[in-house]
């Protein structure tokens, strides 16, 4: 087909059609790799799925819990409860 120079490989300005998942299927444990789930599929360069997503960052966490109870009050900080900011 002759396409070497639009597929094939990862460079800029080839299509790229991947697969990202939740893990290191290379470097799991072998009975760990079906536990893998997709987080976004890409199909000739273009994200054509994306894993809903069911936690809030960390950061919006704090944000929301800073608006609603203040500075003086314990917030989480690097994903544990703490002190001040």
């Amino acid at each position: 087909m002759f396409l070497e120079d639009e597929r094939g490989s990862i460079r800029a300005g080839k299509y790229a059609d991947f697969l990202l998942v939740n893990k290191d299927v290379l470097t799991c444990p072998v009975m760990e790799i079906h536990t893998a789930k997709p987080e976004a599929t890409y199909f000739e360069g273009k994200k054509v799925y994306e894993a809903p997503r069911t936690e809030r960052p960390i950061s919006e966490i704090k944000e929301a819990l800073m608006a609603q109870y203040g500075e003086n009050k314990k917030i989480i900080t690097d994903g544990k409860l703490g002190g001040s900011p």
